[in-house]
């Protein structure tokens, strides 16, 4: 029965995968906002600037003006890392013991870590210091903590990333 499973899966993959290395979607970071975007962060002392080869996937990054919100939802790769913010668009947005529901969220903060583990803010902050129809920016920090109860700490975030549509 594993077996049948696993199939399926496998032949999702080979189809997936490589209609995300053609995708437009994936940008290569770069300085500023000339189409790639850039983005760094620090967990636990550990320092990440995505340059090349690492990549941003942007599953999306949207703002919303009607409802004042900005998402910034993206995938680093090959480090397989996941952020995903949803915050107001203006000024420093607090988010405290956020926790996944099936009801829409105003705010959350969650972080994916490259071995799969989900961490969700505990105590962080967001601030939104651009936003409009062409790009995001924005810094971040905060302690997440995840379902097993281990925490991290994320500092020195910062994310200037061009908008897009969520697919």
């Amino acid at each position: 029965m594993k077996r049948l499973l696993l199939l399926p899966a496998l032949a999702t993959a080979v189809l997936f995968l490589p209609s995300c290395a053609n995708n437009s979607s994936a940008a290569t970071a770069s300085s500023g906002n000339g189409g790639g975007g850039s983005l760094s962060y620090t967990i636990d002392g550990t320092k990440t600037v995505v340059t090349p080869p690492l990549t941003i996937y942007e599953n999306e990054v949207s703002h919303n003006t009607a409802k004042g919100t900005v998402k910034v939802r993206v995938t680093i790769f090959p480090a397989g890392e996941l952020l995903d913010l949803h915050v107001a668009d203006k000024g420093t947005t607090s988010v405290v013991h956020y926790r996944p529901s099936f009801t829409q969220d105003a705010v959350s903060a969650e972080y994916m870590s490259h071995s799969g583990h989900n961490f969700y803010a505990d105590n962080a902050t967001v601030s939104i210091t651009a936003a409009d129809a062409a790009h995001v920016a924005g810094t971040f920090s905060g302690t997440f903590t995840g379902d097993e109860g281990k925490t991290v700490t994320i500092t020195d975030g910062s994310f200037d990333l061009p908008t897009k549509a969520k697919n």
